[in-house]
């Protein structure tokens, strides 16, 4: 599985991970609902940094290395949305402990994470 991702092919990852997200939020699996959410803006984030660099991009997971990377003016609300997704990063994949990030992230926050998330996935694709 080592053949490289197009930019097309990491954005049809993105949306299928901002689908995960959903299907999450909806079962009431709130901190998986936020990091499939960083799931999609991060392969979003690499399609529209492939498709501008045209080679792989870089291999980091941090969203403001890779948002620096395509080098494009986001509106400010995506931008400041995209460094409060990057903080969850951690606490998302491997939090210290389940039962304080349960109470970090509920269904209203996860929500607001998916709502922006996905205006978020549309002006990346749109960027591609």
């Amino acid at each position: 599985m080592g053949a490289l991702k197009s930019p097309g092919e990491w954005l049809k990852q993105a949306e299928y991970d901002m689908g995960t997200a959903d299907c999450m939020l909806k079962a009431g699996i709130y901190i998986y609902a936020v990091f499939f959410c960083y799931s999609s803006i991060e392969k979003a984030l690499k399609g529209t940094c492939h498709s501008k660099l045209g080679r792989i991009p870089p291999k980091t997971t941090n969203l403001m290395t890779l948002l620096k990377v395509i080098d494009r003016k986001l509106p400010e609300e995506l931008y400041q949305f995209i460094g409060r997704l990057n903080d969850t990063f951690p606490g998302t994949l491997y939090p210290k402990c389940l039962a304080a990030a349960q109470e970090i992230y509920t269904e209203p926050v996860a929500r607001a994470f998916l709502e922006s998330g996905k205006q978020t996935l549309e002006w990346l694709k749109a960027q591609s």
